[in-house]
């Protein structure tokens, strides 16, 4: 950003003031209690904390309390604030009572950042290793796999198929980008950004290793005549051409 005090401006922006007497709310206890953070201020000017959940952080003689992003660790460093250790808000589910619907509204966004911050990583990933695009009409006759998984019945068994990788952080399941496998005409790979793709038929396979994908030993999800429960996405998978 240009300046010092546009940081600071966003900063403020994306969070939420606390203040002493603000009154907090903790679900898991059933329970309301007033906050007090007189000991932050002006001890800790200039100055953030954070638990890798929850960043808080002191711009002249203000308290602020923002969910976590790398967006907002940026800002504090351009604006040269200073990692101390000291109390944050709302480490787990408590948020503040007044300010509820903000809170929940920062929450949102930072989820949003960790799914993009995600993709970023893994394509960043992909280029280092040679891993490249599968085309998007290849890509619009496959089935991608939902992050709240897919339940299946075999037999008188229910299982639930997630994705290979978790799609918020890239760690060291990073080695299964650009990985594939096939069983029984079903073949799953997973894609530049992480995604975990499911289609039919061996013709995909060249394309795959033309994009530079290694065949892998994986899950193969539907490879085994499971029937998908959910109608919607039965019908998604019934739609796979060969």
């Amino acid at each position: 950003m240009a300046s010092n005090i546009t940081e600071k401006d966003f900063l403020k922006k994306e969070s939420i003031r606390i203040y002493t007497g603000m009154i907090v709310v903790y679900p898991q206890f059933f329970q309301e209690r007033a906050l007090d953070i007189s000991e932050l201020v002006p001890e800790f000017n200039g100055c953030y904390a954070t638990n890798n959940v929850t960043i808080c952080f002191v711009i002249d003689d203000e308290v602020f309390v923002t969910p976590y992003t790398r967006l907002v660790i940026k800002n504090l460093h351009d604006a040269n604030f200073v990692e101390k250790r000291f109390y944050i808000p709302f480490k787990t589910v408590e948020y503040p009572k007044l300010e509820q619907s903000k809170w929940n509204t920062l929450l949102q966004k930072a989820h949003q950042s960790y799914k993009e911050d995600f993709i970023s990583d893994c394509e960043a990933y992909c280029d280092n290793h040679h891993i490249g695009t599968i085309n998007e009409e290849v890509l619009a006759n496959c089935f991608e796999m939902p992050e709240e998984g897919v339940i299946v019945k075999q037999l008188d068994l229910e299982s639930t198929y997630y994705p290979i990788m978790n799609q918020r952080h890239l760690d060291n399941s990073c080695e299964y980008l650009g990985r594939f496998c096939c069983s029984n005409g079903v073949v799953v790979f997973v894609n530049r950004d992480g995604k975990t793709y499911v289609t039919k038929g061996d013709k995909f396979l060249n394309e795959l290793r033309s994009a530079g994908y290694t065949e892998s030993s994986l899950f193969v999800p539907f490879s085994r005549n499971e029937q998908i429960l959910d109608p919607d996405l039965n019908a998604l998978w019934k739609s796979i051409s060969e």
